[in-house]
């Protein structure tokens, strides 16, 4: 009998592990991911952005997978649409 309750035991565990790793790790990092993802596509031209780098410049240009940043007077470069961390309001 006691063997029986040794075989079962983990496969109570198991699940109920699984249920929180899903409730505390999984789902506010797709919850964070579908955010960005939202922002992003919402971006266009004279939105001032702040990249993962700490660039702050104002978009030029946008195309599918890449900006165009203006960051001074005369100044662009060119970045990756994911590198964008935030819109920046003063």
């Amino acid at each position: 009998m006691q063997e029986i309750s040794n075989l079962i035991q983990p496969l109570i565990i198991m699940p109920i592990m699984f249920f929180f790793i899903y409730i505390f790790i999984l789902r506010p990092q797709q919850k964070k991911i579908k955010k960005h993802e939202e922002m992003i596509s919402l971006l266009k031209k004279g939105d001032e952005i702040i990249t993962e780098g700490g660039i702050v410049g104002k978009i030029y240009n946008i195309d599918e997978n890449f900006i165009l940043l203006e960051i001074s007077e005369k100044t662009k470069i060119k970045i990756l649409k994911n590198s964008v961390q935030k819109i920046y309001k003063e």
